[in-house]
């Protein structure tokens, strides 16, 4: 007897709101890699007999997040230029030059670890590991902008500026050495490829104490200072950062897998299509793809727990009744959600 087969096609959607209870950011159990035995590569001294690290990032309290279990903050013992500085005159420890004059100022402006890079992969600022080959979803990524300049006495000079990402896999635990230090072996190999002497020659001279009020200057941002913020609707980034707000009375609504913001005008509601996040009077909220989620205030920037888009998933399975054979497709919707920071540069997330 023959069998009769059927295929059958649904869609079925499943949900998880913007809305639903976000987790505590702060509260984030910490992971602090373990670094200790760490090396740069090769014997080639570099020209300094120290490394100086100063850290002015919009946030010092870590480097991004991994997921082994749960959500973890990845952090060192001592966060900021501190826990930094002992990292790098460790791994460089052997090709550093005690008989140097000079030590290696680093100005970390970026740094952050985040699983997740495919939308990166033909960025051309991106640096790719293992010869470029598919990462799919087991990817890392380390954003990275940093200056280095030299130190003689109270002397800088400009050096060299790196702005990359590096990607890598796989992002785990026990493997974030590969991401985190990529950039310093960057910098090491164009040290090593440099006449630093001719490098800085003729470079404008600037004291310490000039420098590091360039650098502080990065926070001097309206947003960041308002203890009392008023609420409404932030039309752009920029309106974000100087505290300008372009319509103070609004409604929003959340929905399954977007929400919405109306501005009320005269009694009337306008849904509104183009605006950057709102402050509704106790928090504030960034607006990505066709959701908004709550901004939690972390050193200066904002962290959050959302996604940028809707993610699709789909299934199979196989039954039988009767004698005959049955395939059920089915396929949903849904709003993955981890923990994101916001680009205080671009007002994008990461």
């Amino acid at each position: 007897m023959n069998r009769l087969f059927f295929c059958c096609l649904f869609f079925s959607v499943w949900f998880s709101s913007s809305a639903q209870q976000e987790p505590d950011l702060t509260a984030f159990p910490s992971f602090t890699p373990d670094l200790s035995g760490e090396r740069a590569a090769g014997k080639q001294k570099i020209p300094f007999r120290s490394i100086l690290v100063r850290d002015a990032r919009f946030d010092t309290t870590k480097l991004g997040y991994i997921y082994a279990s749960e959500y973890k903050k990845i952090s060192f013992p001592v966060n900021g230029s501190r826990g930094l500085e002992e990292m790098l005159n460790n791994y460089c420890y052997n090709i550093l030059d005690p008989q140097s004059d000079r030590s290696l100022l680093i100005v970390l402006k970026k740094y952050w670890l985040q699983s997740g890079a495919a939308e990166l992969m033909e960025d051309e600022n991106t640096s790719v590991s293992n010869n470029g080959e598919s990462y799919r979803d087991k990817t890392g990524v380390c954003f990275a902008d940093a200056d280095f300049f030299t130190l003689q006495g109270t002397e800088c000079r400009a050096l060299v500026r790196i702005t990359a990402n590096f990607i890598d896999k796989p992002f785990k635990q026990f493997r974030l050495n590969r991401f985190i230090f990529p950039l310093f072996d960057s910098l090491i190999t164009k040290i090593r490829e440099t006449d630093v002497d001719k490098a800085i020659a003729g470079k404008k001279v600037f004291t310490f104490s000039q420098v590091m009020a360039q650098y502080a200057n990065r926070f001097d941002i309206p947003v960041l200072k308002n203890v009392q913020p008023v609420k409404g609707v932030f039309s752009s980034f920029k309106d974000f950062l100087e505290n300008k707000i372009t319509y103070p009375s609004f409604k929003v609504k959340e929905g399954k897998l977007s929400d919405e913001l109306y501005i009320l005008n005269n009694g009337q509601e306008t849904i509104l299509k183009d605006y950057w996040g709102f402050y509704d009077g106790s928090h504030y909220y960034v607006r990505l793809g066709f959701s908004f989620f709550r901004l939690t205030r972390q050193n200066n920037t904002w962290d959050l727990y959302g996604n940028r888009r809707v993610s699709f998933s789909a299934s199979e399975t196989s039954t039988a009744a009767q004698g005959n054979s049955f395939f059920l497709k089915s396929a949903g919707s849904y709003l993955f959600r981890r923990p994101l920071q916001l680009n205080m540069e671009t007002g994008n997330v990461y």
